[in-house]
């Protein structure tokens, strides 16, 4: 085939003949699918020849409607090279040549385009290739018709009804089934077809050849404008702009005769990962057939049919020599593009030729074998396996589970709508949901049904349970889309007035903590023991291999030894938070809480503070005992005092109760406090400063149980996070009055190794971090506050405001998910180069949801922070964001 101009920037690509065009095949400009035809081509494949118009020029023809004189020339020009390599010529009687025309975007988008098949057929040349044999005869006028369908709906823009309503009957008349019908009957179902097109457009199908393909290489190049392409580009982030290659290709013909079938092939099972060839195909068809789902396939080979259990004829025994020519080519394009190859194949005659090749989907699960045994094969390296290995591909492997054999019977079932299983509070409206996340508690939203108005609770819980809707609700959809555990359709009534659900006789109250696992779809009244992430053996040895190469250690955010557990069987380097005020909010911790708030001398503070000192230190132990020999860093109470304090009427009543006072004498109590100014921010650090006591309680009971744990066993490397600061000289008054305890209370051993470290949430922390670094010997980010404090929105508001602006390309998503790099990002790399000039070994370290989001890891990995923390069940997900980070 002689080329146009044979250099990589011509507007025309040549393969599968002589004078195929040179160069590395761009897909920027051929399109995924041309790429894959250059690429086998030039591997010796059984390619039909063909050429491509490249992205750039079929530009021209979405935009005039019609090529340009030198296009023009060139595809005339490009026409005679493919009829001089395929040995037959456009419009010809005895040597007719028939052409395929599709679309070739860069990013694959399957069926969202046009494709014309047959192109170059007319009545005449379909009677000239049907002679008076009856096999021939179905063939060609079979081409004919699915060609008039073909040019009817992507040319002339006619619905496929008109013409699928005229297949239906046909098909009913020969008895249902299209293989009983005869060549006479295909004759006259392509006649009408014609006729059908020209009564409803008011033109006819042109027999010119040249006219019909200049006609479906535009209709293919417009199709990137479709308002189903354009809808799925937006759904898969794809720019309009990048447009779409157009391939036209020498037909071969899957349903020719008996010894002929189309098909579809991958090189490994996309299921499972297992190496063995995996397929489906169809005798007498052609590819689209297949594709489409017109007809049921058959396995392809006889392993698949005997897992089927199907009795069928795999394509092994129908045509051995081509099943087995088809598995070495399959090989072979596998070891060339190095992934699982899905390859769309034709047999004519019993010859067999690739019509495409592209990169496999693979499940969550395959694409993790897969890369473990291709780099156990030497296909490729590690640190390859490691880069392909898609953060949102592991996501989808690691949905906690309710352990069933520990967990008490369901109180009630549902639709598993996504997946996943999560234990939080009860709350019946948004703004339950909202006041409960602001006090940093799980929450599981339960609604009857939800709409667009609930979506800030749902972004506020960590499940979503509802009574009504179904798989495709609103519920699981933005369920789904947050990857957090739903149940929909479940057999609860709900009272929201009363904020209170009833199922199987049990009654869940707001507040109250209930499980739902979103991949069984049942409920479990309170905290249901969950199944630790499963990792496989392939997900163990890809993790394995990305903690040998990452920089970034990874630790855990953890309020339990449970918690501990599970992230030390997830491979956590120690914890990076532990949130002390868990223990302060449980009924008893709470109640003596509100004492120490509301006593009235200090005689009644001090003896409340000896009790409450009592119960944390006692829950305290546990946890660190957990913890032993590992970092553990423990972060001080950061709520105000005023979310200790009763909020209604109801819980005033039980508070005075608790304290033997009236509601009047606590009303004057709390007015003597002047609440409201204990709401405005007196918190952490500030609380301290304030409220020495608070500071000191915690700090008797963290050494007291740090003590205890030592008498008998190794200790946690206790780390002392203090949040809410602001400045060095804040920081430097407290660190010193924490020493100043741990010199009293701890022994040498325990105390010399106590580092003490400082919060970074709010922006003038970030600007002074050279001052607080100067005192710290650590410094952690809590990018969820400093998010907040930066720009100005609450955690609940988040969604409304990116989506704003987003939609005005103003913000590129929501900044609480993904790290605002311009802005938050700006102010934690100042906080990161001054903190490091003025105190080279400081250890910095991000402890907010941003630590398991892939592209915010990145960002702290160029920072170079020492370590990151997230949940446990987020560990693989960043343990793999830091190596990839790293290669």
């Amino acid at each position: 085939m002689r080329p146009v101009a044979g250099a990589t920037d011509s507007a025309i690509w040549f393969f599968g003949g002589d004078g195929a065009t040179e160069g590395p095949p761009p897909e920027e400009l051929l399109g995924g699918k041309g790429a894959g035809l250059v690429r086998m081509s030039r591997l010796g494949l059984p390619v039909p020849p063909g050429f491509i118009i490249t992205t750039e020029a079929a530009r021209a023809l979405r935009e005039d409607g019609a090529p340009p004189p030198e296009l023009e020339r060139a595809i005339d020009a490009a026409l005679d090279g493919l009829q001089a390599a395929s040995g037959r010529r456009l419009g010809d009687a005895q040597r007719p040549l028939l052409l395929a025309v599709r679309s070739g975007a860069a990013q694959s988008m399957p069926g969202m385009m046009e494709t014309l098949l047959d192109v170059g057929i007319n009545p005449a040349t379909a009677a000239a290739m049907a002679g008076d044999d009856e096999t021939d005869g179905r063939f060609a006028w079979d081409c004919l018709r699915r060609f008039a369908q073909g040019y009817g709906q992507a040319v002339r823009g006619l619905p496929a009804h008109l013409f699928d309503e005229e297949w239906e009957t046909w098909c009913e008349r020969a008895g249902g089934d299209d293989a009983a019908l005869s060549a006479d009957d295909l004759r006259d179902m392509a006649l009408r077809y014609l006729e059908l097109i020209h009564r409803e457009t008011g033109r006819p199908l042109p027999s010119d050849p040249r006219r019909q393909l200049k006609e479906a290489i535009i209709a293919v190049a417009r199709s990137w404008e479709s308002e189903k392409a354009r809808a799925w580009r937006a759904l898969h982030d794809v720019a309009d702009d990048v447009g779409t290659a157009v391939i036209v290709q020498a037909m071969v013909f899957g349903n020719r005769d008996a010894a002929s079938a189309s098909g579809v092939a991958f090189s490994r099972d996309p299921s499972t990962g297992q190496q063995v060839m995996f397929g489906e195909y169809l005798p007498a068809a052609q590819g689209i057939d297949v594709v489409e789902g017109l007809r049921t396939p058959l396995p392809i080979s006889e392993a698949m049919r005997r897992a089927s259990g199907l009795d069928v004829t795999p394509l092994e025994r129908l045509m051995p020599d081509a099943f087995a020519e088809l598995r070495a080519h399959l090989r072979q394009v596998e070891a060339h593009h190095q992934a699982v190859q899905e390859v769309e194949f034709a047999i004519e005659r019993g010859r067999l030729w690739l019509l495409q090749t592209r990169d496999a989907r693979l499940s969550a699960a395959a694409t993790v074998r897969v890369l473990r045994d291709m780099a156990a094969e030497g296909l490729i390296g590690r640190r390859d396996a490691i880069a392909r290995l898609d953060p949102v591909t592991l996501e989808r492997l690691l949905h906690a589970r309710v352990d069933e054999e520990r967990a008490a019977p369901p109180i009630a079932r549902g639709l598993p709508a996504s997946p996943g299983a999560v234990c939080g509070q009860a709350a019946f409206s948004v703004g339950e949901a909202l006041r409960l996340k602001v006090l940093e508690r799980d929450v599981v939203l339960i609604r009857p049904e939800t709409s667009p108005d609930d979506v800030r609770g749902i972004h506020a819980a960590r499940g979503v349970l509802t009574s009504r809707g179904g798989m495709t609700s609103h519920a699981a959809v933005i369920a789904r889309g947050l990857n957090m555990p739903c149940v929909t359709a479940a057999d609860i009534a709900i009272d929201e007035d009363r904020g209170e659900m009833t199922a199987s006789g049990v009654t869940i109250r707001r507040g109250d903590w209930i499980t739902i696992d979103g991949a069984s779809g049942r409920v479990y009244a309170g905290r249901a023991p969950l199944r630790p992430v499963n990792i496989d053996a392939p997900l163990a040895t890809l993790l394995g291999w990305a903690d040998e190469v990452r920089r970034l250690r990874v630790r855990a955010n953890a309020d339990t030894a449970g918690d501990i557990a599970a992230a030390r069987d997830l491979k956590a380097e120690g914890v990076g938070l532990l949130r002390i005020e868990w223990m302060f909010l449980d009924d008893d911790g709470a109640a003596l809480m509100q004492r120490m708030i509301l006593a009235a001398d200090a005689d009644e503070r001090q003896s409340a503070a000896a009790r409450l000192r009592r119960l944390i230190a006692g829950q305290l132990e546990g946890v660190l005992r957990a913890g032993a020999a590992r970092p553990l860093t423990l972060r001080l109470l950061d709520l105000p005092l005023a979310a200790f304090l009763p909020a209604d009427a109801r819980s005033e009543e039980r508070c005075a109760a608790a304290l033997g006072v009236t509601v009047a004498a606590l009303h004057e109590r709390l007015e003597r406090l002047q609440v409201e100014s204990l709401r405005l921010g007196l918190r952490g650090a500030r609380l301290y400063l304030d409220q020495p006591w608070v500071l000191q309680t915690q700090l008797a009971a963290i050494f007291d149980a740090l003590a205890a744990v030592a008498d008998h066993g190794p200790p946690p490397e206790l780390e002392i996070l203090v949040p809410m600061v602001m400045g060095g000289r804040e920081f430097a008054q407290l660190r010193g009055r924490i020493d100043a305890t741990a010199t009293r209370m701890l022994p040498d051993a325990l105390r010399d190794s106590l580092p003490v470290g400082a919060m970074i949430e709010l922006p003038r922390a970030a600007i002074r971090a050279a001052a607080i670094a100067a005192h710290a010997d650590f410094l952690s980010f809590g990018t969820n506050d400093l998010t907040r404090a930066a720009l100005g929105l609450r955690r609940e508001e988040a969604a409304e405001i990116a989506g704003l602006y987003v939609e005005n390309a103003l913000m590129n998503g929501d900044p609480f998910m993904t790290l605002d790099e311009h802005g938050v990002g700006a102010l934690m790399r100042y906080a990161c180069g001054t903190a490091r000039r003025a105190r080279p070994d400081i250890v910095l370290a991000v402890c907010g949801d941003h630590a398991a989001d892939p592209a915010s890891i990145a960002a702290f990995a160029a920072m170079d922070m020492d370590y990151i923390s997230c949940a446990p069940p987020r560990l693989p997900v960043a343990r793999l964001a830091a190596a990839r980070a790293a290669v």
